[in-house]
């Protein structure tokens, strides 16, 4: 079924995920860790907003060094997205990695939370 963002719902191992764009993602993510670029991964992490709602952050990268990366998965970058990425580096310092090809994505530890 599509959402208001014509996003397909797609199942990858197990996990009904939001988008094609997101199941692609995941498939990436156990890549790297069978590989050993990244230690583990983790998807919708919780953050509450400054309104009490909850906005949830597609996934959330670990790396052997302690440090994460914060990665939103989108067809396309709209205002409210932007908006509330703004709220969570303010309320966190929290930096998010957009993503619009999963296969353009390169684990990056410079650019990691810690």
């Amino acid at each position: 079924m599509r959402n208001k963002y014509h996003a397909i719902k797609t199942e990858y191992g197990g996990v009904t995920y939001d988008s094609k764009l997101e199941a692609r993602f995941a498939a990436m993510l156990d890549q790297f860790q069978r590989a050993g670029i990244i230690r583990s991964w983790t998807r919708q992490v919780p953050f509450r907003m400054p309104d009490g709602s909850i906005h949830r952050v597609d996934f959330m990268v670990f790396y052997d060094d302690g440090k994460f990366s914060l990665v939103e998965v989108k067809g396309r970058d709209l205002p409210a997205g932007r908006l509330k990425r703004a709220c969570l580096k303010e309320m966190y310092g929290l930096e998010i990695t957009l993503v619009f090809k999963p296969e353009s994505w390169i684990p990056s530890i410079e650019v990691s939370n810690k």
